[in-house]
């Protein structure tokens, strides 16, 4: 059932609030030991790392039935906790409810600015597969649904609109994988991460990545057209 939020919040208290000091880069600095574990899924954001996660998390699935994209699922399919599936959803840009709710703080709660730029996964792109490059055929699903501009659609040398990635844009959200119409293995899909991280700001990239504005032609008689 829905959670209150308010009362959730008050329960947990100060470890929360000690929680956010350190969720709100999203770049955890975890033991040799977290860092070395094997990140089998991917996990919510503000997880940290899957060791990290792993220890804190008791399966009580709060976070999986407040969940608006309808990606996080229980146990099982190969994960031994909580974690994300991009078969069916996508975590929502604009949704924080996990970390809002989960009451041991295996979830650090951030501020949904935060959140947007918190690293969970990293998207792979796999050309073979796209429909764009086996079959010349228009697609652009994938980066129709990228939040982050980290999917940009650029022709390659057949003049075709191909996908290309911009890892440090990457939040691994699933966005793509989920739009992805190829089956029965989508043509991106989306990797985990050892460790949670913050990625590059859209804004800051694009201002800097930007492209010098080419000069208008000349007419015959000087006179800019």
């Amino acid at each position: 059932a829905p959670v209150d939020v308010d009362r959730r919040r008050l329960l947990i208290g100060g470890a929360a609030t000690a929680a956010v000091t350190v969720g709100a880069v999203c770049g955890f600095k975890p033991t040799a030991k977290q860092a070395a574990a094997d990140q089998g899924a991917v996990y919510p954001p503000g997880a940290g790392s899957a060791a990290r996660f792993r220890a804190k998390c008791t399966g009580c699935q709060l976070c999986v039935v407040n969940c608006r994209g309808n990606v996080l699922r229980p146990a099982g399919d190969g994960a031994d906790t909580v974690h994300l599936k991009f078969d069916r959803g996508m975590c929502e840009f604009n949704c924080d409810n996990c970390g809002r709710v989960c009451p041991t703080g295996a979830i650090v709660p951030m501020a949904l600015p935060d959140k947007r730029r918190c690293r969970i996964g990293l998207a792979e792109y796999i050309p073979p597969l796209c429909v764009a490059v086996a079959d010349g055929t228009d697609c652009g699903a994938c980066a129709e649904h990228c939040p982050t501009g980290a999917l940009r659609m650029e022709p390659d040398s057949r003049g075709i609109r191909i996908p290309k990635l911009t890892s440090e844009l990457c939040i691994g959200c699933g966005s793509c994988e989920y739009a992805c119409p190829v089956r029965p293995e989508r043509a991106i899909v989306v990797r985990p991460v050892p460790i949670q991280v913050r990625s590059t700001d859209p804004e800051e990239y694009f201002r800097t990545h930007a492209k010098p504005a080419e000069p208008a032609p000349a007419g015959d008689d000087g006179w800019l057209i």
